[in-house]
């Protein structure tokens, strides 16, 4: 899968993209036919609100793509809640592939 990870406002930890590159690849167990993923990162300093990190991930599959994003207090937090999101599509679209066989 051919992935494109941009931090936007920082530059992104060895940790943090090891993360992302980690749960995408778990993707592939919802849905075999992922060709590849845009990933940004941002850091949008928004004290006051206090979930102040963004992630948003774009997964490219057959037919119309997949996009979510989630914010945080940090990018492990919003990372968990994009990912939820993002699984919940891959299921509904592969449970759709299903119906239609």
């Amino acid at each position: 899968m051919k992935t494109d990870i941009q931090s936007i406002g920082f530059e992104a930890s060895q940790g943090l993209t090891d993360a992302v590159h980690k749960k995408l690849k778990e993707f592939q167990k919802y849905y075999s036919r992922i060709t590849g993923a845009d990933v940004y990162l941002k850091d949008t300093n928004r004290t006051e609100e206090g979930k102040n990190k963004s992630i948003d991930i774009r997964i490219f599959i057959p037919g119309e793509d997949i996009h979510a994003t989630a914010d945080g207090e940090n990018f492990h937090a919003a990372l968990a809640g994009v990912a939820d999101k993002i699984v919940r599509q891959l299921r509904k679209r592969n449970q759709i592939q299903k119906e239609k066989r």
